[in-house]
């Protein structure tokens, strides 16, 4: 028991809990940085999705507004 406490081993065995300690924070740093990262993507593919769909809403807007257009000019 006595050996077990000595200096030399408790100092090794708080230096074994600190490591732990510091791997389990960089895990959680990692584990993060990859959640941020996966949302950066979606929102990036939704705003990509959303520019092309209003594109083409604006393609059939301009198409319809153009004959609303020569309609009216004609009635």
């Amino acid at each position: 028991m006595v050996d077990d406490l000595s200096n030399g081993n408790l100092l090794k065995i708080l230096a074994d809990l600190d490591l732990e300690e510091k791997a389990k924070k960089k895990k959680k740093r990692k584990e993060k940085g990859k959640k941020k990262k996966r949302k950066k993507e979606r929102k990036k593919k939704g705003k990509r999705k959303g520019k092309k769909k209003n594109k083409e809403e604006r393609k059939i807007m301009s198409k319809t507004n153009a004959i609303d257009h020569i309609f009216t000019e004609t009635n």
